[in-house]
C-alpha cells in the first residue's frame, strides 16, 4: 500500500446501499496497516433510500476530528449519482472521484412535488476537471454484478487506487462480513 501522511475519504449513498459497511471495512484495513482511524457517519432520514455518508480520515498522527472540512476529501466514493452531487464540494482541487452511475429518482419527484436535477455527475466533473473513475451500468451488467453488490465493487477499485493489496483486503473483509452472504460479493476483488 502507498504510504500517506493523512488521507480523507467520504462514501456517500443512500440507506441500504451498504455506506457504513464500506467505512467499517475501509476502517479496519488501514487499521491493520497501522494508521490511526477516525469514521463519522451521517444518515439523513436514516432509513432505506435516505442520504447517507461516512467521513473516513486516517493518518500517522493523531487526527483531531473526525469530520472532514469542506474541499479537503482526497477520494470521493459514491454509490448513487444524487448523493455524488450533494457531497462534490467535499472533493479538493486534487482529489480523485470513484462512483456508480446508479440513479435513484427520489419519491418528491416521482410524486411530481419537484424537479429532478438536470446535472449528472459527468456534467460536473468536466466543468471542474475532477479525475474520476465512473463505474457503469453496462459493466455491472456484462459481469453479471448486481447493484447490491457495487459497494464491494467501488471499494476494491478505491483499494487499488492506494495500492493495497485485495488478497488482503478479501481475507479482512472475511473477517467482517458473515461467511453465508452471497459469494458474488468477494467477485469483486
Amino acid at each position: 500500500m502507498k504510504q500517506f501522511n493523512k488521507l480523507n475519504i467520504i462514501f456517500c449513498g443512500i440507506g441500504g446501499q451498504g455506506i457504513v459497511s464500506l467505512a467499517k471495512l475501509t476502517h479496519k484495513i488501514l487499521f491493520i496497516e497501522g494508521y490511526e482511524v477516525k469514521c463519522f457517519d451521517v444518515m439523513g432520514l436514516g432509513q432505506r433510500g435516505g442520504s447517507v455518508s461516512s467521513h473516513l480520515r486516517f493518518s500517522k498522527e493523531k487526527i483531531l476530528s473526525p469530520l472532514i472540512p469542506v474541499g479537503q476529501v482526497d477520494y470521493l466514493v459514491g454509490l448513487e449519482q444524487t448523493e455524488v452531487l450533494r457531497n462534490i464540494h467535499y472533493l479538493s482541487t486534487d482529489g480523485y472521484l470513484v462512483a456508480s452511475d446508479y440513479k435513484l429518482t427520489s419519491p418528491s419527484v416521482n410524486a411530481g412535488l419537484e424537479r429532478d436535477t438536470p446535472y449528472t455527475v459527468n456534467d460536473v466533473c468536466a466543468t471542474k476537471k475532477i479525475k474520476k473513475t465512473i463505474f457503469y451500468k453496462n459493466i455491472l451488467e456484462n459481469e453479471n454484478i448486481s447493484y447490491v453488490n457495487l459497494n464491494f465493487s467501488l471499494l476494491s477499485i478505491l483499494l487499488c487506487l492506494l495500492d493495497y493489496d485485495l488478497e488482503s483486503a478479501k481475507e479482512t473483509i472475511k473477517t467482517i462480513i458473515p461467511q453465508n452472504r452471497d459469494p458474488r460479493k468477494y467477485s469483486c476483488f
